[in-house]
């Protein structure tokens, strides 16, 4: 038993917390040697555990909105770069346009017009757009040309040059089809061949444009330098020239980067003036071979026909090739790079904006071709569509938000039953002080019995046993054998019950004895008085 008036006793015994814990019970805390027990660590305390389990509880559900939300239209105007008026860059990004917000990824989807790759690639990297079509190596080009056309900085409406400074910011979707490079000559311009070109007025595209890009590196590879006779200017101030709506004539021949078989394409419309022809590209073989990002291509013969009925080229030409590319700023949502991604590489969209090249592959092929040569990081949204072995991102969002409310329910599970257990043992705690008060009342009041001499308090003290007896029986019966063994706060109780009925039976026994003696006593009285009057 501890000595709870040795100051030392809660060193020397370690169930010295537990007899605190005992007097706390029993309200005995007016002992000099009780001391409140020191305040838990907030991480203790019931309502931080109440609230950590609501936040554990409700995670799960929180992710699952989260899910759900990055599945909602974006609250943004999504702009998509393409390019000149009527041209294919231009029907292509009005068509994406138009797709994002029929699917609703975005609040609204707009098409841009520009003047050209290089614009697009700025207003890509500077996150102005959300998409925008690219001729892939046009920047890069233009930086390793050299020739000294991008030595002067021309500059755009942005006012930057027209080169970007770095293209962090910008991430590769998917090839759309190869752009070739076209030479055309002004029959009245004795050109017939591309070695021809040297001293000739040559167009080379706008500053910003692919066309420039695909210009610098032929002429790199024909070996003609700068000069004055080469002007950067784009397919349209040709088109007006060859025309004869603009003077005397400006130019000898032109460089038009396009994909083939676009009815409505520039090549077209210069062939329909009937006043020029298309030249092949010499040693294409060894021009690849310098360039990663130029491909072998061929212009088929009698690929364009002509208003007249006539069919050019006459003969196949040898050529090289480009890709345009779909690019998208870093910052756009996976899910939506995911679903374009899919569009634009599905047989609807390439049927529907003639992209045959995609279109006449079959998927595997198809995926293959659409991320060769990707200039740029491919973005993660894509990633799931060209790796057949990486999960679907829609099918895993879908997974996983099954499985944040699976796991919900089970953790919210988890927690009410707890509770309710852990409310169960508060109400049988609440119980257990009844009983303790109740017993501890009776203690006070066979306290006042037995202590008045000639006061027979037998019946009384029958009546708290009795008492004491039926709280016994009434706890034992509610509690059950494992809380009895291992609370022991029941072992006090039964302790206190089993002290408080030995007392009263103690008193009991003692009023009896006294009775009896008090019995004794009159008859021994009685006794010798009886024998006092027969004696007198």
């Amino acid at each position: 038993m501890v000595d709870p008036t040795n100051s030392h006793s809660e060193d020397r015994d370690p169930n010295f917390a537990e007899t605190v814990e005992i007097w706390e019970t029993l309200g005995i805390t007016n002992h000099p040697k009780y001391q409140p027990p020191a305040k838990p660590h907030f991480w203790r305390l019931p309502w931080f555990r109440a609230t950590v389990s609501v936040i554990v509880v409700l995670l799960p559900i929180l992710l699952f909105f989260i899910s759900e939300a990055m599945k909602a239209p974006e609250k943004v105007n999504l702009k998509v770069a393409g390019g000149e008026p009527a041209g294919v860059y231009a029907s292509i990004a009005d068509g994406l346009a138009r797709t994002l917000e029929t699917y609703e990824l975005v609040e609204q989807a707009t098409p841009v017009l520009s003047h050209g790759s290089l614009e697009n690639l700025t207003q890509l990297q500077a996150g102005e757009v959300g998409f925008a079509i690219y001729q892939s190596g046009t920047d890069r080009l233009l930086r390793n040309s050299t020739n000294d056309h991008h030595g002067e900085v021309l500059p755009i409406e942005t006012g930057n040059s027209n080169l970007v400074n770095k293209v962090d910011n910008v991430r590769f979707v998917a090839n759309l089809f190869p752009e070739i490079a076209h030479i055309l000559v002004h029959n009245d311009a004795a050109i017939t061949s591309a070695d021809d070109l040297l001293g000739k007025r040559v167009a080379v595209g706008d500053p910003q444009s692919g066309h420039l890009a695909m210009s610098l590196i032929l002429l790199d590879h024909l070996a003609i330098p700068d000069s004055d006779n080469l002007v950067r200017e784009g397919p349209l101030a040709v088109i007006d020239d060859w025309s004869g709506n603009a003077g005397p004539r400006r130019f000898d021949a032109a460089i038009i980067t396009e994909g083939i078989g676009k009815t409505e394409n520039h090549i077209h419309k210069l062939l329909n003036l009937g006043n020029c022809t298309l030249i092949g590209v010499p040693r294409v073989d060894s021009l690849c071979a310098q360039e990663v990002l130029l491909s072998p291509a061929q212009i088929p013969a009698g690929m364009y026909v002509l208003n007249s009925r006539e069919f050019l080229p006459q003969q196949m030409l040898e050529s090289v090739s480009l890709e345009a590319t779909l690019l998208v700023n870093a910052k756009v949502r996976d899910h939506t790079v995911a679903k374009v991604t899919n569009w634009v590489l599905g047989d609807d969209f390439c049927r529907n904006y003639g992209l045959k090249e995609l279109f006449s592959l079959p998927p595997v092929e198809r995926r293959r071709y659409a991320q060769r040569k990707a200039e740029f990081d491919i973005h993660p949204g894509s990633l799931g569509f060209y790796d057949p072995q990486s999960f679907d991102a829609d099918t895993f969002q879908d997974w996983e938000a099954l499985y944040s409310l699976i796991a919900s329910a089970v953790i919210a599970g988890f927690v009410a039953i707890r509770w309710l257990k852990r409310r169960s043992d508060r109400n049988k705690d609440h119980r257990l002080d009844e009983y303790l008060n109740n017993l501890l009342a009776i203690e006070l009041k066979q306290a006042h019995l037995d202590s008045t001499p000639g006061i027979d308090d037998t019946k009384r003290l029958q009546e708290l046993l009795h008492e004491v007896t039926g709280l016994r029986q009434q706890a034992l019966g509610e509690f059950s054998a494992h809380e009895l063994n291992e609370d022991p706060a029941y072992f006090c109780f039964l302790d206190i019950s089993h002290y408080v009925s030995e007392k009263i039976n103690s008193k009991i026994l003692l009023q009896r004895i006294d009775a009896r003696f008090s019995d004794l006593e009159s008859a021994v009285t009685d006794n010798n008085d009886s024998e006092s009057e027969n004696a007198g």
